[in-house]
């Protein structure tokens, strides 16, 4: 319950726009995630804070949100640069960055603490306006393939 409240509470200062994942047949919220490290003068933002459920993960539910956020921030906002980060021991999450289309840019140690005191080295991908229209056809060759995009995005 804090991270919803600290995601309304960082929507409320302009920080992060946060999302949530809603099953559309049977409207169970299933994951959430969110705009944040919004910067327009550079024509940047993050993707990130995302989380969803076990039951969900391989499923083409996160393939398509990112699909989504992903044209939004691209074709409507006219933003350069996506950012993802992830932290290094976060396997699962640097594959499926890999699998959307996400460049791997590199390390950056010791980059943040958890709560616990650990530190933690995180991965940063991104993908760049140029690269978007391949990965926006190969993100929707996917979903209709898998009977998630039933018309053309």
């Amino acid at each position: 319950m804090l991270i919803v409240v600290q995601a309304l509470a960082d929507q409320q200062l302009g920080l992060s726009l946060p999302f949530a994942n809603i099953r559309q047949s049977d409207g169970e919220v299933i994951g959430s995630t969110r705009y944040m490290d919004i910067a327009m003068a550079h024509r940047r933002l993050e993707i990130g804070a995302t989380w969803l459920s076990p039951a969900c993960q391989r499923s083409g539910a996160n393939t398509e949100t990112k699909l989504l956020l992903l044209t939004h921030a691209f074709e409507r906002l006219k933003l350069i640069r996506v950012v993802f980060k992830t932290e290094v021991l976060n396997q699962q999450s640097r594959q499926a960055l890999a699998r959307i289309g996400a460049v791997g840019e590199g390390i950056f140690r010791q980059h943040l603490i958890a709560t616990s005191g650990r530190r933690r080295d995180m991965v940063y991908f991104s993908i760049l306006d140029t690269e978007w229209p391949a990965i926006r056809a190969t993100l929707a060759d996917r979903l209709r393939d898998s009977g998630r995009l039933s018309k053309a995005v």
